[in-house]
């Protein structure tokens, strides 16, 4: 189909060229001749080319191209590239397969990892915060028995002193 527009564009009679301030042009292109143009845009304004082309007489329908191959040539290259294709889908399908059971494997790897340092950090929270109220109760005693040594009439100092 690309090849038909392309081929009517370039090899056929007339094409109109219209440009965004509404100007047209008619340009008539002899049978089996190629031209280009160049149309230079001076405003930002008139930044956009549109071509409509009009095929008037002449041309050839699809029905009537010829390629110059058999059907049996055109059918059996065919199957071969089919097959082909069909062969390098399937390996891809086993490709996509695998790379599809790795990542699910890697998935629950990393659940169970997360599920399990989330349990740890909790035990290990627990735990920091059973050793700092004792840290906070040993230093609190440590601070009272230190202070009742230097009193007279503590009965912790009295008891202490008589102790050691």
């Amino acid at each position: 189909m690309m090849h038909h527009l392309l081929f009517c564009i370039l090899l056929f009679p007339l094409s109109q060229l219209v440009c965004a301030r509404e100007e047209a042009f008619a340009i008539v292109i002899p049978s089996s001749r190629l031209q280009c143009y160049f149309v230079p845009v001076e405003s930002a304004n008139h930044s956009k080319l549109i071509f409509d082309y009009q095929v008037i007489y002449g041309g050839i329908s699809e029905s009537e191209e010829n390629f110059g191959l058999a059907a049996s040539e055109s059918y059996s290259s065919l199957t071969v590239a089919a097959e082909t294709l069909r062969e390098r889908l399937i390996r891809l399908r086993k490709q996509l397969d695998a790379s599809e059971h790795f990542q699910s494997s890697r998935r629950v790897y990393e659940t169970r990892d997360r599920m399990l340092m989330e349990s740890k950090l909790s035990r290990v929270n627990f735990w920091s915060f059973i050793n700092l109220v004792a840290m906070i109760t040993v230093a609190g005693l440590q601070i009272y028995m230190v202070k009742s040594l230097f009193e007279d009439h503590s009965r912790v100092g009295q008891l202490l002193r008589r102790t050691f």
